[in-house]
């Protein structure tokens, strides 16, 4: 007779859970879907001096990465040449831009 109530309160259990999961993810799901198509219209939208700023954003921030990437590369090139490594220099100094 114990196992009976065990079963039904595992059961209903996994039921609202699986139940709040479920829901939890749709809603996740329509709030991302709202955020794209609110930035999409922003974008639709803006004016070309809006557009031109926030395409210097994206420059100075890919100039940024490209910057650090030119870095490592020379401290990695440094390096395999303070040990007598293989030579990096292919034609094209290490680089492919």
């Amino acid at each position: 007779m114990s196992k009976a109530p065990k079963a039904r309160t595992l059961i209903l259990t996994a039921g609202v859970t699986a139940t709040a999961v479920t829901g939890a993810w749709y809603g996740a799901g329509l709030k991302t879907k709202q955020e794209i198509k609110e930035k999409v219209k922003a974008r639709a939208e803006a004016t070309p001096a809006d557009k031109m700023a926030i395409l210097e954003q994206t420059r100075s921030g890919l100039m940024a990465k490209k910057i650090g990437l030119e870095q490592k590369i020379s401290q990695l090139e440094a390096r395999v040449a303070r040990k007598g490594g293989a030579n990096v220099d292919d034609g094209a100094k290490g680089r492919r831009f």
